[in-house]
């Protein structure tokens, strides 16, 4: 079995900024926050360092929120441990009554952005200096500082207007700028985009990405949309149940899951219980699921996907396929064929691979093009190879090519780097 325990991040030249140790916190099961919330946060340990730009993502109801906001000193744990730049905070930041006026100083060094709009009833340049006057700055300085954030966030021209009276997506342009103009070490962001379209949406989301990456600021953004964390992240922790599940970098995260339940939470979609049915030097062929017409590859067989890595023959796993790695071809014609149902010493007597000469691809079935659903940019192919469902992600431009339709006979091709395999 894999190990699952969260991985250690590689810090490379960063430093340590923000560390938790055997973090706890739970509701009052009394309160209506406690019973729409029935789990105990339990974080063993986490690292968060300098210049780090974190995702936390996970399902609803995983603690995401409830995590940030513990990071974020808005709530205050009931065991556990928190080091800001090294330092620990008086009794650990636990909920304690003389705890919270520690905050003050860790406050001002962080930045907070809610899910709500939250602005008040001034100017625009008002609202984004509030943070400035509060922490002392000169008004010289609370000037310039001002106006050079509005300016990185394209809002300079509304500098006088009442904050009260702009769209949506300069509402939240001002709540970054008044963020992000304290100059803050950690920014906290709780799902700040999810009420705006799409267009606005990426806009500043290239904006924030560009700014946080030439300010050093080190961010932490809850979202459930995985496009937005792509969009601003580099790190992404996975929560459960209130437990980190997993924690990397999005090709080990979005592409090697640890579990099948995290493929299923970054959402992917061909996901199948399978059986090492051969080992071959470094791959695996994988039994996924009896065929269910004799005259593709027999009886006995199932449909079967060739696979890098290394299992014992006979152990039970859990593989899954990116939509996207997967190629439709047409079919050459001849009698269907489920070709990575053969055999290593079958392939071997057939003279060659059992695919294509123009294709490397390990895995080539035959298969029947099921349903279409047409996306903004790509589509979704379902396909029924023998009887498994698979879910193929191909351009508009492929669709008409290839004349695709329901009922169409196809070929698919699917590398076997491209197949992954979870130990069960």
């Amino acid at each position: 079995m894999p190990d699952n325990t969260p991985t250690k991040r590689d810090a490379g030249l960063k430093a340590l900024l923000l560390s938790v140790e055997n973090l706890r916190f739970s509701y009052d099961p009394e309160s209506i926050r406690g019973r729409e919330n029935n789990f105990t946060l339990s974080i063993p340990r986490l690292d968060l360092y300098t210049g780090e730009l974190v995702g936390i993502i996970g399902p609803n109801g995983s603690g995401k929120t409830t995590l940030l906001k513990l990071l974020a000193g808005l709530l205050l744990p009931q065991e556990g441990t928190l080091r800001f730049n090294g330092h620990p905070f008086p009794n650990g930041m636990v909920a304690t009554i003389n705890s919270r006026s520690h905050l003050l100083v860790y406050h001002r060094q962080i930045g907070f952005i809610p899910q709500r709009v939250v602005l008040y009833n001034r100017s625009v340049s008002e609202n984004v200096s509030l943070g400035l006057k509060i922490r002392g700055y000169p008004e010289e300085a609370i000037k310039q500082m001002t106006g050079e954030i509005l300016a990185r966030l394209k809002i300079a021209h509304l500098s006088g207007r009442r904050a009260l009276t702009v769209s949506g997506g300069e509402a939240r342009r001002i709540m970054l700028a008044r963020a992000l103009v304290i100059k803050p070490q950690i920014l906290f962001l709780d799902e700040p985009f999810s009420d705006l379209d799409r267009q606005v949406k990426t806009e500043i989301q290239q904006d924030l990405s560009a700014l946080l990456r030439q300010s050093g600021c080190t961010a932490l953004l809850v979202t459930h949309n995985y496009d937005e964390a792509y969009q601003v992240a580099e790190r992404f922790i996975v929560l459960m149940n209130g437990q980190v599940v997993q924690d990397g970098n999005a090709g080990e995260v979005f592409g090697a899951p640890r579990q099948p339940e995290i493929a299923a939470i970054v959402g992917i979609r061909n996901i199948f219980p399978a059986v090492v049915a051969e080992t071959e030097a470094d791959m695996v062929r994988l039994s996924l699921k009896a065929c269910s017409d004799p005259a593709l590859a027999g009886e006995s067989k199932g449909v079967n996907f060739w696979a890098v890595g290394k299992s014992a023959p006979g152990g039970k796993v859990v593989a899954y396929v990116l939509p996207e790695t997967i190629v439709i071809s047409a079919r050459s014609g001849g009698a269907p064929v489920c070709r990575a149902n053969l055999t290593a010493s079958e392939l071997a007597q057939a003279g060659g691979t059992g695919r294509p000469e123009s294709t490397s691809a390990r895995n080539s079935l035959d298969a029947t093009v099921k349903t279409i659903t047409p996306g903004q940019h790509f589509a979704w192919v379902d396909l029924d190879i023998a009887g498994l469902n698979i879910t193929a992600c191909v351009t508009h431009q492929s669709i008409y090519s290839l004349g695709l339709a329901p009922g169409k006979a196809v070929t698919v091709l699917i590398k076997a780097t491209a197949v992954k395999f979870i130990e069960r």
